[in-house]
Order: structure tokens, then sequence, then C-alpha cells
């Protein structure tokens, strides 16, 4: 009888620290999705400055076809800016305004959640 106790006891325990496990391991990833898109967000704001002193040195913010290497070309930045998933941030100049914007973690147009684009405008609205 000790011994089927004991099993159970056992048997309990592996099954407790394995869903404690889960527990953290699911908390700990959604707080790295988190830290992502806050960092993402983080260099939009640096690199809306950096387009800022850009524009205020050249009297115009480079084209879409110039990109974020413009910003590199001058020195405003160090190296083209690659969002948490290796990626380089899209940016577009439509003359009336700017717009900065990640893809996501499924490096497409479109999705939702951590797979949804993610804009400069986003960021401000937070």
């Amino acid at each position: 009888m000790k011994k089927y106790f004991l099993l159970t006891l056992y048997l309990l325990s592996i099954s407790s620290i394995t869903h404690a496990e889960n527990f953290v391991q699911g908390n700990v990833q959604e707080m790295l999705d988190k830290s992502k898109l806050e960092r993402i967000c983080i260099d939009f704001k640096l690199l809306k400055s950096a387009l800022d002193l850009y524009r205020l040195d050249h009297y115009k913010y480079p084209t879409t076809e110039e990109g974020l290497k413009m910003l590199v070309q001058t020195d405003k930045v160090t190296k083209e800016p690659l969002d948490p998933w290796s990626t380089p941030y899209q940016y577009k100049n439509n003359s009336m305004d700017i717009s900065l914007s990640s893809l996501g973690a499924d490096k497409k147009t479109g999705g939702n959640g951590l797979y949804a684009d993610i804009t400069l405008d986003s960021c401000i609205a937070e």
C-alpha cells in the first residue's frame, strides 16, 4: 500500500511540475513578444527623430526609393535598422507625410496579433 501511495505522490509531483513549467514558459513567451512590440515603437520614435534631422539638413525627407539607407549615408544612424525578426523596416514617403512599418513576425503584409503589421501611427496612438 505504501508503494502505491509513493508512486501516486511521485506522479502528482511530476504533473504539478509540468503544469508549473508550462505556465512559466507561457508567461515568459508572452513577455518576450510584448517586448518585441515595444522595441519596434522605440525604434520608430528614434527613426522619426533621425528623419526629422535629415529633413532639417536637406529640406525634405528621403524619397521612398532612397529609404532609410539615406539615414546611414548621412550619418543620422549607424546602420540600417532591422525589426526584432531581422527584417528591414518599411519606409514610404508619399510627399504629404512619411510612414514607417514592420511586417511583424510572419514577415508578410497583414496578419493578426504578433503577425500583424506594426506602424508608426499605431505606436503613437498607444
